[in-house]
């Protein structure tokens, strides 16, 4: 089975959020050179495991229109580590374009799995390794697809998570993973769920521009079906803020 990583990138805006927050890890090249690189490592990994040889990686780039300089960033990285860039053109522009056009372009031109990750999340250098056999295990265990998502977010652990819930726990050959009911746009997931949720993903492609569009009322509709599990401890950061970091991994863990 093929494993699609589509990677969605864009340093034409500084690493902001709504209310007006800076993100403190830098300008938003130094985060994705961080964050890509990090990948890049777990990509090399990966490459290199028995798991690899009949579950080759496929790597598409879908770029909003990025600066010279990050885009030789990405071929320097990518040569280094050894794996080839597809670059997927973006239909438009700003988040909702960019995320229309990675979903687009798996539903029209991939198959197998899917591995949508976004620019600034720091990952382990046994992330794709872990989150690939961990798929296969838990739906054989199941029989029945299950979505992945490589990250623990600390707001899961205290009493302002409004969506707490009983969770399921799997055992992984290195850490636990649970089921979890709300995602980001960073997903694993065969592309028979994509397909059989399309107008959930295509809506999702409104959020920030359409304001009845949420998380809540889209994806996360999905995991009311399917299983989604998340590691514990995480396999990596979400790169944006202090209190978005995960609990129990860290940050010297990824110091060269």
């Amino acid at each position: 089975m093929d494993i699609n990583i589509i990677y969605r990138s864009c340093d034409r805006v500084n690493a902001y959020s709504g209310g007006g927050r800076i993100r403190p890890f830098g300008s938003k090249f130094e985060v994705i050179e961080k964050c890509f690189k990090s990948l890049s490592k777990s990509i090399a990994h990966y490459n290199n495991s028995e798991l690899s040889k009949n579950n080759p990686i496929k790597f598409f780039l879908v770029d909003d229109n990025s600066s010279k300089e990050l885009l030789e960033m990405f071929e320097t990285i990518s040569k280094d580590y050894k794996f080839d860039i597809t670059y997927v053109p973006i239909k438009g522009t700003g988040n909702g374009d960019s995320l229309k056009t990675c979903y687009t372009y798996a539903k029209e031109n991939l198959d197998g799995f899917m591995f949508f990750i976004e620019d600034d999340y720091l990952m382990v250098e046994t992330t794709i390794d872990e989150c690939i056999d961990t798929y296969y295990n838990v739906k054989n265990l199941i029989d029945a697809e299950v979505l992945i998502h490589p990250v623990d977010y600390p707001d899961r652990y205290h009493n302002k998570y409004t969506n707490m819930h009983p969770s399921y726990l799997f055992l992984g050959k290195q850490r636990h993973w649970r089921n979890v009911i709300n995602t980001t746009g960073t997903i694993g997931m065969h592309k028979d769920i994509l397909l059989k949720h399309w107008d959930r993903y295509e809506d999702f492609t409104k959020y920030g521009t359409d304001p009845t569009i949420t998380e809540a009322n889209t994806i996360n509709l999905v995991y009311k079906e399917h299983f989604c599990i998340s590691p514990v401890p995480s396999l990596a950061h979400h790169y944006q803020f202090e209190d978005t970091l995960s609990p129990l991994l860290p940050l010297e863990t990824f110091d060269e």
